[in-house]
């Protein structure tokens, strides 16, 4: 009912009912079928579209904030002299002497911990800022050669822009989840150690945090280049030329996430596998006390790096890629890129499984509790599948009412029954 009161047309609302919903219904009959005219109706213009995705996006990120509160709320400081002498006379004046002991011992592990998670936070930030300097210099140059060798002309910056946009995005989203990772990570230990259900729980907080964050803000840079780039090139008329420079222009944003990814997932690697031979040949010296090998917090190191930003970037570029692809090969349809749905079809499917994630992730969690090893593995097994039953109708739905019924695709004649 929403959709078919107000239909936007150039992204201006214009309700149904203020033109004469009878004159209206009576005139499209007259010229299409009711199948044609059916879905006239359902399809959602450019302006929902946006509208859809940019208020999914933001629920995605509002829901990454509220896991990141969630896991940041944990505190995780180091016991200071006055609240160590504060706490034993409590204990003395209870006249608790073993609990004394317990507490001692169990303030002096929080406070290695704390501080074995510092100098991972630090170390870590150092190579991500180091890695991030050689990777500006690189995207200036690549950005340069993209500049004089792929754009139509010199005053044209359409497709640089695009790909310094991409490449900003993914390292902005790389740093975001790296940064959520290493607070994450002691703030597991320390409540792993109070029960399995909480430290399970802070894990699953920060993966959330961590997916939603980098998915929910690629996509919305993705739609607002598309949006606006797409307003750009149409000023002066639609036509499949346009089209064409106005996807290949998109497809620079996926060209620079793949670069960021590429830094990412080969240099995290490469400092992953440095730092396990590291471990390797350190060990033998600081057999008595590991906490003070270098190798044992550089390896610690090499596995945020290594998996969580080159993961990060590698499923940045990845939709970046997929969607950017499927809009150079609609050109390749007239109907497709005359619908006005149709075009966005890769940003919907991705904006739909942000929908179902904050679906599956609710489903997931109230099925069963992770207070052992076998409902921790039972809740990782059904999240996949739950997605897939909740997501496969949806993907069939999309298809049906955002592809045209008839349209030629490479010279084949294809209609939505094939598809």
């Amino acid at each position: 009912l929403f959709f078919f009161f107000f239909q936007a047309e150039d992204g201006i609302r214009d309700p149904l009912w203020s033109r004469g919903l009878g004159d209206v219904y009576k005139r499209q009959v007259s010229t299409q079928s009711t199948w044609d005219q059916y879905l006239e109706l359902v399809m959602i213009s450019e302006f929902w579209i946006l509208m859809l995705t940019v208020l999914t996006c933001l629920c995605g990120g509002i829901f990454a904030l509220y896991q990141y509160i969630q896991v940041r709320s944990i505190r995780m400081a180091k016991t200071s002299k006055s609240e160590k002498k504060k706490i034993e006379e409590d204990i003395e004046e209870k006249g608790e002497r073993k609990d004394l002991s317990e507490v001692t011992i169990a303030l002096e592990e929080n406070d290695k911990l704390v501080e074995v998670g510092e100098n991972i936070y630090s170390c870590a930030i150092v190579y991500i800022l180091e890695e991030y300097l050689f990777l500006f210099g690189f995207l200036m140059f690549f950005g340069l050669l993209i500049y004089f060798l792929a754009e139509k002309s010199l005053s044209s910056f359409w497709m640089t822009g695009a790909y310094l946009v991409g490449a900003i995005t993914c390292m902005i989203g790389d740093f975001c989840g790296l940064h959520i990772s290493l607070i994450s990570n002691i703030r597991t230990v320390k409540m792993t150690t109070k029960s399995m259900e909480s430290g399970f729980k802070t894990a699953m907080s920060a993966g959330w945090a961590i997916g939603f964050s980098i998915v929910s803000f690629g996509v919305l840079s993705l739609i607002l280049v598309i949006v606006s780039f797409r307003t750009a090139f149409f000023k002066k008329g639609i036509s499949i030329e346009r089209y064409g420079d106005l996807t290949m222009a998109i497809a620079g944003f996926a060209l620079g996430a793949s670069v960021v990814s590429l830094f990412g997932r080969v240099g995290g690697g490469i400092f992953n596998k440095a730092a396990d031979v590291g471990v390797e040949l350190s060990s033998a010296k600081y057999s008595s006390d590991p906490l003070k090998n270098p190798g044992v917090i550089a390896d610690y190191v090499g596995d945020n790096v290594g998996d969580v930003v080159g993961g990060a970037s590698d499923m940045f570029a990845s939709f970046a890629e997929s969607v950017c692809a499927t809009m150079v090969l609609a050109i390749a349809s007239p109907e497709l890129l005359e619908s006005k749905t149709g075009f966005y079809l890769p940003i919907l499917i991705f904006v739909g499984g942000i929908i179902v994630s904050l679906l599956t992730v609710q489903v997931a969690s109230m099925v069963t509790h992770g207070d052992s090893e076998d409902k921790v593995e039972r809740i990782l097994k059904n999240q996949p599948f739950v997605c897939v039953v909740l997501m496969t109708p949806l993907l069939l739905a999309l298809c049906f009412f955002c592809l045209p019924p008839q349209m030629q695709f490479i010279g084949e004649s294809l209609s939505l029954i094939h598809i």
